[in-house]
């Protein structure tokens, strides 16, 4: 009798314990946290946020090319920014996964897919596997189960020298979103 009633003391200890962990890390992870972050960057000085949504800015691009990024997303949030001169529109989508595992995974879909997209030369657009502009991403950063997509709505002026949107990206000093890129992974 005594063993059985220890056995059960000791199995629901393990028990509570396993389940309030459970509920602390789910606090914890499935919060957004691109608010937190952003406000911290030095760069948050030039570019302001002007709005959020509970939408998924890239979801057509995304799910038309790359749909193996959705496995194990909790929700979604974009954020819209914009420098107070009314340039370097950057709309960053904050992802949050069930799992570091899953964010990871789905981070590398997105960066070798959003360095595919920078690198890809003007000339060779047709190339794309989606076609409208204002979505198609250029960087990707994972930070634990968050994964952040970002890109710029800004018309980008192709010429032979900056025929890519990375040549564009380096050689153009107006243009914050690598800035802020750098500052934030």
């Amino acid at each position: 009798m005594k063993k059985n009633l220890r056995l059960f003391v000791i199995l629901i200890s393990i028990f509570l314990i396993c389940s309030s962990n459970k509920n602390m890390n789910k606090s914890v992870n499935e919060d957004f946290n691109f608010k937190d972050i952003f406000y911290n960057l030095k760069i948050s000085k030039k570019i302001k946020l002007i709005r959020c949504q509970e939408t998924d800015f890239f979801l057509a691009n995304i799910h038309s090319c790359k749909v193996a990024f959705y496995n194990d997303i909790v929700k979604k949030r974009s954020y819209y920014l914009m420098e107070n001169n009314k340039i370097n529109n950057i709309v960053v989508t904050e992802y949050i996964f069930s799992s570091s595992i899953s964010a990871k995974k789905a981070f590398e879909i997105a960066d070798e897919y959003a360095n595919y997209l920078r690198k890809l030369e003007r000339k060779n657009y047709n190339k794309r596997c989606y076609e409208i502009w204002d979505e198609q991403l250029y960087y990707a950063i994972s930070k634990e189960n968050h994964v952040y997509i970002l890109t710029t709505l800004d018309n980008l002026n192709f010429t032979e020298v900056n025929n890519s949107v990375e040549n564009i990206f380096n050689n153009t000093k107006e243009i914050l979103l690598d800035d802020f890129y750098n500052e934030f992974k």
